[in-house]
């Protein structure tokens, strides 16, 4: 193993510091209703597969949204998807090396946003985000303790983390908590002892980790219905969990 124990806990320790001590709290309220949300969520996840960006940029997309609808009352869907289609841009200008212009953006809105509404509504992001757009997404914790699972553990556990992503539910749950509770769901569907990644005592939310894990099994036994005899192989990232969703509001 190329990587120590210890520098994964200490790792893994101080992305938990920075939940707790930034301007980035776990106290965002669910400001959309969850079928537009839906729709936003799966538009995003559209986008960035057609420009092959790596899906967690979606993840900080909807960080960017959630928080400011938590603060801003909006008039109209027109509003919520110029602030959606902002959060992208701004998402993948930051975190992505491939870019989106904003031209581009506004053309896929089929002229609802200008350009100028895009940069404008950028700067009401960045502001209602108190300028911190890097905040600690589940699945940098998970690339984390990359060294401690297998690849048929991690593969899943990306999946159970993109479930949490369209999921009102989770918009008020620590990154922490989603990204340890996907771990250990995902041994559990794979039937994975995981007593041995449990004593590596990561987990500082313990309520909350068991909130997530039995809202991921719900979402993730809906949109990955199977049979018993069916073997519990990771299912495609391209599954849209949209319409299960809806099963859990």
């Amino acid at each position: 193993m190329s990587v120590s124990v210890d520098c994964v806990l200490e790792q893994w320790k101080a992305l938990v510091q920075r939940e707790e001590n930034t301007a980035y709290k776990s106290s965002v309220s669910f400001g959309c209703d969850q079928a537009l949300r839906d729709k936003i969520c799966e538009w995003c996840y559209q986008v960035i597969d057609r420009c092959d960006i790596d899906r967690s940029v979606v993840s900080f997309a909807l960080s960017y949204f959630d928080r400011f609808m938590s603060i801003h009352t909006l008039k109209n869907d027109i509003s919520m998807q110029l602030v959606s289609m902002t959060s992208l841009y701004l998402a993948v200008k930051i975190h992505s090396t491939k870019t989106i212009s904003v031209s581009s953006m506004s053309s896929l809105s089929q002229g609802r946003c200008r350009e100028d509404q895009l940069l404008e509504m950028e700067m009401r992001i960045i502001r209602s985000n108190h300028w911190y757009l890097n905040p600690p997404i589940p699945s940098i914790y998970l690339s984390v303790v990359d060294p401690l699972i297998d690849d048929s553990t991690r593969e899943l556990s990306i999946y159970l983390i993109e479930l949490s992503v369209w999921d009102g539910y989770f918009v008020d749950k620590k990154p922490s908590s989603i990204s340890y509770a996907a771990i250990v769901v995902a041994m559990d569907i794979l039937s994975i002892p995981k007593e041995s990644f449990l004593t590596y005592n990561m987990d500082t939310s313990l309520d909350m980790t068991k909130l997530c894990v039995e809202r991921l099994r719900l979402v993730y036994d809906l949109a990955s219905p199977h049979s018993d005899e069916e073997d519990s192989a990771p299912p495609s990232s391209t599954l849209s969990p949209n319409s299960a969703l809806h099963e859990c509001i």
